[in-house]
């Protein structure tokens, strides 16, 4: 019998957190070595500050060594913007280098200091090897 849970890992890509003002906010590298596939979930809260618009670009980026240079994953970016304060995105890893890292970068128009929570968690899934039950 397979085991859901050894089959996937869990782990925050954006731990949450305040943005002010325009900016990017860049995730934790994650190793995802053994894993074919990736889920990640990036969220947004509601904007303070009264801004007219506030748009999130949010991208999957990838490295072939810890702590090296990050390039954007191609095709790998969805946007957040005032209507949807979540968005999906699902990765193929084949052929990405083994390390990942999220980034969401905030943009507002116009209001008086806005703000907004902002984060994002991945699930890796399957697992090229998965444990015998």
């Amino acid at each position: 019998m397979r085991d859901l849970g050894n089959e996937v890992k869990t782990l925050m890509a954006v731990k949450p957190q305040n943005q002010s003002g325009d900016g990017a906010v860049t995730g934790e590298e994650v190793d995802r070595l053994g894993f074919e596939n990736c889920v990640i979930g990036f969220n947004a809260g509601a904007a303070t500050g009264t801004p007219s618009a506030v748009a999130i670009a949010c991208k999957l980026q990838e490295c072939a060594t810890s702590g090296g240079s990050f390039t954007d994953i191609s095709g790998a970016t969805v946007t957040i913007d005032a209507e949807s304060q979540h968005k999906q995105l699902n990765v193929k890893l084949a052929g990405v280098k083994r390390y990942i890292k999220a980034v969401m970068t905030v943009a507002f128009t116009g209001g008086s200091s806005p703000t907004i929570d902002v984060g994002a968690s991945i699930v890796l899934g399957n697992a090229k090897e998965v444990p015998v039950s």
